[in-house]
């Protein structure tokens, strides 16, 4: 991890077409550089206990449905399974044709 601030032009790349393919400038032209740094907001950090809480608090959509509630509650209980879920899926796909089905008959 870096301590003090470092210049990182040398890791900005720069594509552009050149008959007919993408060619790379590393780094990419002084053009593109900014004469001074643009003002920032301040970055909030936390430590990774909460970082995990801020994200399940705001995951899903924002209205919640029952698949976000699971989720959420399968992440947390560490008891999520994609067979679980593949099997979910396939008896809702296998209950909407079904539905299709006797509506065609």
């Amino acid at each position: 991890m870096h301590t003090r601030a470092e210049d990182q032009w040398l890791n900005v790349t720069y594509y552009e077409p050149a008959d007919g393919k993408w060619v790379e400038q590393r780094p990419a032209p002084e053009g593109f550089r900014a004469d001074k740094p643009f003002p920032t907001k301040a970055v909030a950090t936390q430590s990774a206990k909460e970082a995990y809480d801020l994200v399940l608090a705001r995951a899903g959509a924002r209205v919640r449905d029952a698949d976000d509630l699971r989720i959420i509650e399968e992440v947390k209980a560490r008891a999520a399974s994609l067979q679980t879920q593949a099997s979910r899926s396939a008896s809702v796909l296998a209950g909407s044709l079904g539905a299709r089905l006797s509506l065609q008959m």
